[in-house]
């Protein structure tokens, strides 16, 4: 089962999407902005310029789509668009290779806000972080942002992965549906009770809402690889590695896994999979950017670390 949908912007609509948001970050600066507003102004400019991906979004976020959205040929850091841009446009802001991606995030954010099932509205922060030095890769895991977990939760059920010069990392996808798939009923109401922990009180992996679906347990998944969780007992445990392997099968899976390049950018509901990724080398490691949709801070909703 595929957990990614892939979406390609034309020439066109990249050039037009990049006037569109430079106009959004024009009229509403990019230091502490009204997120709300700048996040509708910029979903408007997808929907009037890209409407193939306004709706793309809306569908993921819509879950009537997988868990995973591909954009290729953004307009977020392409140093060449950027330079012919300028050209058009001398009199435009020149910084925007480094802020619009962030708008276009924030324009993601404000489709996710339109449409998304079972999704409280926070005030977010959009966060790049950049690594400084080669790893080997990560397990399964959710991401979440350390600071505001510690203040409110803080998991991030929509994020973005993006890479601004391209890198040898892939990033991997395995949606929950396709694992549980793998499951029987036990181990699945297994999955749903008490009986998983990383330090703290016991907790359930998966919830099951009113509609039959099966959701993640953002409440209580923190950005600890799933496999350094334990089972309370030997049965627990059991299901545990069989959910590990589950999810691996899916992610191994060709259509389940990118190698982002710049002008690319992937956007993943978390409480409908998880990801990995394999690692980078020191040539590539400036070039990763990870930018994510959380809660803002009370004193200061509207901030924009960069």
């Amino acid at each position: 089962m595929a957990s990614i949908t892939p979406i390609e912007l034309s020439d066109a609509e990249r050039d037009a999407l990049y006037d569109a948001l430079a106009e959004v970050k024009t009229e509403h600066g990019s230091l502490i902005p009204d997120q709300d507003a700048m996040s509708h102004a910029a979903a408007e400019a997808i929907k009037t310029h890209c409407p193939s991906l306004y709706d793309a979004v809306a569908k993921v976020a819509s879950e009537q789509s997988t868990p995973a959205l591909h954009l290729r040929n953004i307009p977020m850091a392409d140093k060449e668009l950027s330079s012919h841009r300028r050209q058009l446009r001398p009199n435009a802001v020149t910084n925007l290779p480094s802020q619009l991606r962030h708008i276009l995030a924030m324009g993601l954010r404000g489709i996710v806000d339109e449409h998304a099932v079972d999704y409280e509205v926070k005030p977010v922060v959009v966060q790049e972080i950049r690594s400084d030095k080669p790893h080997g890769g990560r397990d399964m895991h959710v991401d979440h942002h350390e600071a505001s977990a510690r203040r409110d939760g803080g998991r991030q059920r929509f994020i973005t992965v993006a890479c601004k010069e391209g890198s040898d990392e892939r990033t991997l996808v395995a949606d929950l549906e396709g694992a549980l798939a793998q499951l029987d009923d036990d181990q699945i109401a297994q999955l749903q009770g008490p009986n998983f922990r990383l330090i703290n009180r016991p907790f359930a992996l998966i919830q099951q809402r009113d509609d039959g679906q099966y959701r993640l347990n953002l409440d209580e998944i923190n950005m600890e690889a799933i496999r350094n969780l334990r089972g309370v007992d030997d049965a627990a445990s059991q299901t545990l590695a069989d959910f590990i392997s589950a999810l691996e099968r899916v992610a191994k899976q060709p259509e389940n896994g990118v190698q982002l390049q710049a002008g690319e950018m992937l956007l993943l509901d978390q409480s409908r999979a998880l990801h990995a990724t394999t690692g980078h080398t020191l040539e590539n490691v400036r070039g990763i950017t990870h930018v994510a949709f959380k809660a803002g801070d009370e004193r200061n909703p509207g901030a924009m670390i960069g």
